[in-house]
This record gives C-alpha cells, structure tokens and sequence, in this order.
C-alpha cells in the first residue's frame, strides 16, 4: 500500500472518532479513552492497512458509547464503518448529518 495511502487512513483514524448511541452498555467513554483508543486504531492501521477489523460491530473499535470508522482519504470514501456498512464505498460529501440533513463533511 502506497506511503500516503496508509498516511492519509492513519490521519483520518486520529480525527474520525463519533460517539454514537449504540446501546453497547450505559458506560460512557472518556475523553482519554478515545485519545487512547484513537492512537491505538491508528498505530495498528498504519502497521497493517487492514481496515476490516474497523467494521466488526462487535470488534475492538465498539466500546461503551464509541466507535471508530475510517475514511479513505484519497477515494474520498468511507473505508470502513462497524455501525453502518452500508456506508462502506460511499462518497463523504453523500454523509448527511440526522438531524439537520447537511453534509458533515467539507466538500474539496
């Protein structure tokens, strides 16, 4: 896997921490938690490029009140997501936000 490649997946792991509200348990994740969880995805992600271990609902990146998902920054695209994979492939720019209907990501 090319150098920017693993880069730009490593990068968007160190930002693309969502809390959601999968019903995982009634723990909340701290904000050192995901900090530590984060450093981890990313540390692990750049060894490996496997970003299929990040769309396993039940995997190590699904904790209390958090998950991890990934982008692929070159693609423009959703790498991986363990609560919605059907967003998996998709463009960001087609990432709506529930509430307000706006794309969450900036478009460029």
């Amino acid at each position: 896997m090319k150098e920017s490649k693993i880069f730009a997946r490593v990068a968007v792991a160190l930002v693309s921490v969502t809390l959601c509200t999968v019903a995982v348990g009634q723990q909340h994740a701290t904000p050192q938690d995901v900090v530590a969880k984060v450093r981890d995805a990313a540390s692990i992600l750049s060894k490996t490029g496997d970003v299929a271990q990040f769309q396993q609902k039940q995997g190590p990146w699904v904790w209390a009140d958090t998950y991890i998902f990934i982008q692929d920054c070159d693609k423009k695209t959703i790498a991986a997501h363990p609560i919605k994979p059907e967003q998996v492939g998709q463009p960001l720019s087609s990432i709506k936000d529930a509430k307000s209907g706006n794309g969450i990501f900036p478009e460029g």
